[in-house]
């Protein structure tokens, strides 16, 4: 294992070694370092070499076809097998090392390997499990538990604790697999495998996101206070969880410094190898931790002036002064390479950035830029293109080059000088996409340059000539092409074109704020069609879209809830305002939508929701003076349901607070005449003669008022007719 991770670490370091002397800017270079690719290439490196090494001892003992065992290997002896089938294991010939097993739970029942080698069928058939993602595990259980059974009683038994504590956890049964894990530690403390259990335990909690509880066990496993002797392998896993936690909080640097540590465990501390000290300070750099890059390119410069990297180092350390808020020093550093190291790679890098410093990326107005300082430095950047022997480097150079040339409105030299670089390019390097990404922009602002708002026809022609070349969608510096090619497919009458084009860039733009400017065409297009529920209906999808911004999402709310208003769907209102109370997006007038929504959830059938609806709304409807028509409207319908459910008692209080703030109200006579018969009902019929009367006091000619009057004349005929 220990020459394993030796063999990555020296591969990565040979890797990015010969790649530093042919690019300037790398992607992905396989070095541990604060951050996470690097990290995980070189965690993915070790056991792809780890497998590698014992390939040549293994390969002896396949088979010629790889179908079967040898049949000889019946007749050898249970410790041969067993390193057989344990090397198949390692090797991911999980077939081929359970047919050693069989063979040796079969040919030798009275072994001593008989535990570990049904431990070793129960890893294979859980590695099987996690590899299938069966969601049965009884079995892998059932073998390990039988493994644990096995004879003889004195082999140390720890590892089958660990690794079906791993398992579970790995089958995302965290909390038990970490119980078996503490039991193996309380019941085996001085088993080997003890120190793994606790480090197991904080990599669980990790993964579950409990970080305090993680960083106390990995604590609890420090090398240098843990009670028992622990491995230089064991010390390398604490090192690099401790680097893994300290990535999960967000200390990049406190990362490095444990993988550095690490990486002292099994190689030569990198500031003994320059390209390995470099490469540090290139990924602090790429990873934003200014501080740390400027220490290592510091540290780089000091102990090794003569490197070829130097230049390169110093240019680095420039642009750090820029990060760190000092544009004008970032400036000197970078004229002063330019004069103390001229034709180095350093000094045309710091050229290349200073005319990116000159001209920046975004587009300036028409006759903005000086002509003779533009054409100054596109004839600098040809001739780093030109003598620069890093291709990465010119590569930079031509298109940066290239790209000044179109933002300055030359798009057609642009495309031109494009084409001739282009030639004899692999499109599969990473110059070749790069161009061929340029080459859309550069096309895109050539089809731009041609169009005109009010000849779509012009505009559809471009695209048909070069659609190619043009970024797809999801390019931010495209989408509104493709947004204006709708448009104009629209204006030409192609609407099914404009509708399949508009709904590409909904699906493939990656700007929210141009993905809305395209939704809001489309549903402008569907109000102009005179489809005014697809509109609510795709507003609503919109407003429920959890990842856009709350303010967009409220807009689109209030648009799906004006057409479902406007269009007289009560149901439609109904979801809308729902799925706006659920969102969490604030809301535009809540006490008036949350009244408007009982009163629909009330007419649905959903009479307890809209009640708590409701009573929410009262206290805020209540102060509003512009708000009596809904304070009206929610104060009724409250009484009226408590006069259905027996309680007049809520009834009378609801209609009291309805006449008190609302008696103007059209529904006042009814509430009147409501409260005449509950106090008939209960037999006060003098108090419900004087709300009949006042119903048709206030409401003359309506029907409430004749209901009213009918009830005066009975009540009258009545008292009449029990006088003595």
């Amino acid at each position: 294992m220990e020459i394993a991770i030796i063999l990555s670490v020296s591969v990565a370091f040979g890797m990015n070694l010969l790649q530093a002397n042919q690019t300037e800017e790398r992607k992905g270079v396989s070095f541990v370092m604060p951050g996470r690719k690097t990290f995980l290439s070189l965690l993915l490196l070790t056991p792809l070499i780890g497998l590698i090494l014992p390939g040549r001892a293994l390969s002896a003992s396949l088979p010629p076809g790889g179908g079967k065992l040898p049949a000889t290997l019946h007749a050898r002896s249970d410790e041969f097998l067993f390193r057989t089938a344990r090397s198949y294991f390692k090797g991911g010939h999980d077939r081929l090392a359970l047919q050693a097993v069989n063979m040796l739970l079969k040919d030798h029942p009275g072994s001593i390997l008989q535990g570990p080698a049904l431990l070793l069928r129960a890893r294979i058939e859980a590695r099987r499990s996690i590899r299938r993602g069966d969601r049965d595990f009884k079995r892998p259980l059932a073998l390990f538990r039988q493994a644990e059974k096995a004879p003889p009683p004195g082999w140390d038994k720890g590892e089958v604790l660990f690794r079906m504590g791993q398992y579970l956890v790995r089958k995302r049964f965290g909390v038990e697999g970490r119980g078996l894990l503490e039991r193996l530690r309380s019941e085996n403390p001085q088993s080997p495998w003890s120190y793994r259990a606790l480090l197991s335990i904080a990599d669980s909690y990790r993964e579950k996101g409990d970080l305090p509880r993680a960083e106390k066990r990995l604590l609890m496993a420090d090398p240098e206070r843990f009670p028992v002797p622990v491995s230089k392998d064991d010390r390398l896993r604490w090192l690099y969880l401790a680097g893994h936690l300290k990535l999960d909080r967000g200390d990049i640097l406190g990362a490095g410094e444990d993988f550095l540590a690490a990486l002292s465990l099994s190689h030569d501390y990198p500031y003994a190898h320059p390209e390995a000290l470099f490469l540090l300070g290139r990924y602090a750099y790429r990873a934003h931790h200014d501080l740390r890059a400027v220490t290592l390119f510091r540290r780089f410069i000091r102990l090794f002036p003569n490197d070829s990297r130097l230049s390169l180092a110093m240019y680095y350390r420039a642009r750090l002064s820029g990060r760190l808020g000092h544009p004008d020093r970032e400036k000197g550093r970078l004229r002063e390479l330019t004069m103390d190291e001229p034709g180095t790679p350093g000094s045309h890098m710091a050229k290349i950035r200073m005319v990116a410093m000159t001209f920046p990326e975004k587009s300036p107005p028409k006759g903005a830029w000086d002509r003779t300082l533009l054409s100054r430095s596109l004839s600098l950047l040809e001739r780093i293109a030109q003598e620069e022997t890093h291709a990465r480097i010119a590569q930079r150079a031509s298109l940066l080059r290239i790209s000044l040339l179109s933002r300055a409105g030359h798009p057609n030299q642009a495309l031109r000088e494009l084409i001739r670089i282009s030639e004899g390019v692999d499109p599969r390097t990473d110059f070749g996409r790069r161009l061929e990404a340029l080459k859309g922009q550069v096309t895109l602002a050539r089809a731009l340059a041609l169009t005109h708002p009010l000849r779509p026809h012009r505009l559809i022609e471009v695209y048909r000539v070069s659609r190619r070349e043009i970024p797809p969608p999801s390019d931010p510096s495209s989408t509104p092409l493709y947004i204006a090619l709708a448009r104009a497919y629209r204006k030409t009458g192609e609407a099914e074109k404009a509708n399949l084009l508009i709904d590409n860039v909904l699906a493939q733009a990656t700007n929210p704020t141009l993905q809305d400017q395209a939704a809001r065409r489309k549903f402008s297009w569907l109000l102009a069609d005179g489809k005014r529920g697809m509109a609510m209906n795709f507003a609503l999808v919109r407003a429920e879209d959890a990842a856009s911004s709350p303010t967009l999402r409220e807009g689109w709310f209030d648009s799906a809830l004006k057409e479902a208003v406007a269009g007289g769907d009560a149901e439609g209102e109904r979801r809308v305002l729902e799925a706006w109370e659920d969102s969490g997006v604030p809301e535009k007038d809540p006490d008036r939508q949350r009244a408007r929504l009982g009163l629909l959830e009330i007419d649905a059938g959903k009479a307890d929701r809209g009640r708590r609806l409701l009573l929410e709304a009262l206290p805020g409807l209540e102060v509003r003076p512009d708000a009596k028509a809904e304070l009206a409207e929610s104060l009724y319908r409250l009484g009226e349901m408590a006069r259905e459910e027996g309680d007049l008692t809520t009834a009378r209080k609801d209609w009291g607070k309805f006449l008190e703030c609302c008696r103007g109200n059209p529904q006042g006579g009814w509430v009147m005449y409501q409260l005449g018969q509950a106090a008939l009902s209960e037999g006060r019929q003098d108090e419900a003669l004087d709300w009949f009367k006042k119903t048709v006091k206030g409401y003359p000619g309506q029907d409430v008022a004749k209901l009213a009057g009918m009830k005066i004349t009975e009540i009258t005929l009545e008292k009449r007719h029990d006088e003595p």
